[in-house]
């Protein structure tokens, strides 16, 4: 039996593979960002990250799981300012549509249903990699919450 947080990792990896894009994310679960020019070089790297769980006392019933997740979408930028412009936007843009799909979802695992509470997005990128390495992310913060 795989953990709860890994089951609801895998179960947002399915979900966003099952959705059609015209980016064509290459989707994965990851424990760190894991990446490499070459695969960066025709493709937009969505990552699932287990960040952390936390057990939320009841005071009046059953205590609650919370689990963040982190959910990076990378790309390489080339070409000249408009055209690097372009694949930011797209990256962004992609984050938010991954964001929106799951802002609502309900996950059953083990019998008990894990719901998404809270939905945050940021275009964020390490200013040396971006000018040295031409790469960009945007990143989902994703808390969901469940009956322990």
């Amino acid at each position: 039996m795989s953990s709860i947080p890994i089951e609801l990792a895998d179960a947002i990896v399915s979900l966003i593979q099952g959705e059609s894009y015209p980016e064509a994310p290459v989707v994965s679960r990851e424990w760190v960002p894991r990446f490499n020019q070459s695969n960066l070089d025709s493709a937009y790297i969505v990552q699932v990250i287990i960040a952390n769980r936390k057990i939320l006392p009841g005071t009046r019933g059953p205590s609650k799981n919370e689990h963040n997740l982190k959910i990076g979408v990378f790309t390489k930028v080339s070409g000249d300012d408009a055209n690097q412009k372009t694949l930011a936007d797209t990256c962004f843009d992609l984050a938010q549509n991954i964001g929106e799909l799951l802002s609502k979802k309900v996950f059953t695992i083990d019998s008990r249903s894990t719901s998404v509470a809270e939905v945050d997005w940021d275009a964020v990128y390490d200013s040396d990699l971006l000018k040295d390495e031409r790469i960009f992310a945007s990143i989902i913060a994703l808390t969901l919450e469940g009956v322990r």
